[in-house]
């Protein structure tokens, strides 16, 4: 009987320290994924505020269709992020 309730005792302490052991790991995951997404907020930022920039240099300055092309392509290439 104390055989039992000893293994059993265990077995519970054992379910306990892994549950903790679970909920640490999906902390320390969401804790990534929300870095992960700011950092590509960041980038998304910076990408549209060079796009606004190239946009306003086609529009105001005369920047030939193909250059202009050719600076959005190149921005959507050299991002740090592919999709």
């Amino acid at each position: 009987m104390r055989k039992g309730i000893a293994l059993t005792l265990l077995l519970l302490l054992v379910s306990v320290f892994a549950v903790a052991d679970i909920a640490t790991s999906v902390d320390l995951a969401q804790e990534i994924a929300n870095t992960a997404n700011e950092q590509i907020e960041s980038l998304i930022e910076v990408a549209v505020e060079k796009a606004e920039k190239f946009t306003v240099h086609y529009t105001e300055r005369g920047m030939s269709q193909n250059a202009y092309e050719t600076l959005i392509d190149n921005l959507a290439m050299n991002s740090p992020v592919r999709l």
